[in-house]
C-alpha cells in the first residue's frame, strides 16, 4: 500500500542534520498484503519530534495501491527541539515549571509540554542552529546536554536526587541480614503502579 508523504514527512525533510522519519501508524507488513480485505482506515502518522497526527479516512482495498494527503497544522517540526523525559520505575515526575531549559542563539526559553504526551516537552519556532538543555529542577540530578540541534529529540534520563541507605540487622543479634526484600510505597503519586519491590 503507497502512501504520499504528509506534510510532517515534507517538514522533517527540510531540518538540519539528517532528517527524523515520520512513520505511519497503520502500515500493512508486506507479507500481509494480498489478503487485505476491503475496509475503510484512518490514516495516522507519527514522528520522535511530535505526537501522532490524524488523517482521512481512505478505501483500503486488497493489491491496490492507497494514496492520501494529510495536513499537520502544527509548528514547523524542523524548527523544534524535544525532549522525552523518562525516570523509571516512577513514570509520572516530571521536571518542575521553568526548570528545563534550552540555551541558545543570544536567548534562554522554558520548554512546554507536548499536548497530548505524557512525558514530552518542546520549544518550537526557533532559529535553525545549536543549543543546550539544562535541567535545574531541585528534585533531580543537575543534567545538561549541549550540541543539540532543532528538528531533534533528545531522551533525558532523570534521576532523584535523593537515596535511601539501609542496613537490615537480626532482630536478636543486631547480626547484618544479606538478604531481604523491601517494598516501597508512594502514597501522592499519580502513577499507575504504586508500590515497588
Amino acid at each position: 500500500m503507497k502512501k504520499t508523504p504528509t506534510s510532517d514527512e515534507t517538514l522533517a525533510a527540510e531540518a538540519s542534520e539528517p532528517p527524523l522519519p515520520l512513520s505511519v501508524v497503520d502500515e500493512i507488513p508486506a507479507a500481509e498484503r494480498d489478503r487485505v480485505v476491503a475496509e475503510t482506515d484512518r490514516l495516522k502518522a507519527r514522528s520522535p519530534t511530535a505526537s501522532s497526527c490524524d488523517g482521512q479516512e481512505v478505501q483500503v482495498i486488497a493489491n491496490q495501491a492507497v494514496e492520501a494527503d494529510s495536513t499537520h497544522d502544527a509548528p514547523d517540526l524542523s524548527n523544534r527541539v524535544t525532549v522525552k523525559t523518562l525516570n523509571r520505575p516512577f513514570y509520572y515526575h516530571r521536571p518542575a515549571n521553568g526548570h528545563l531549559r534550552l540555551i541558545g542563539a543570544g536567548a534562554e526559553r522554558t520548554f512546554e509540554k507536548l499536548k497530548g504526551a505524557s512525558n514530552t516537552y518542546v520549544v518550537d519556532d526557533l532559529p535553525r542552529g545549536s543549543y543546550s538543555i539544562v535541567l535545574d529542577d531541585p528534585r533531580f540530578e543537575p543534567w545538561s546536554q549541549t550540541g543539540v540541534v532543532t528538528g531533534r529529540q533528545v531522551d533525558l534520563h532523570m534521576i532523584g536526587n535523593a537515596a535511601v541507605s539501609l542496613t537490615v540487622v537480626d532482630d536478636d543479634t543486631d547480626d547484618p541480614i544479606d538478604s531481604y526484600r523491601l517494598r516501597v510505597r508512594m502514597d501522592d503519586s499519580r502513577a499507575r503502579q504504586k508500590e515497588f519491590e
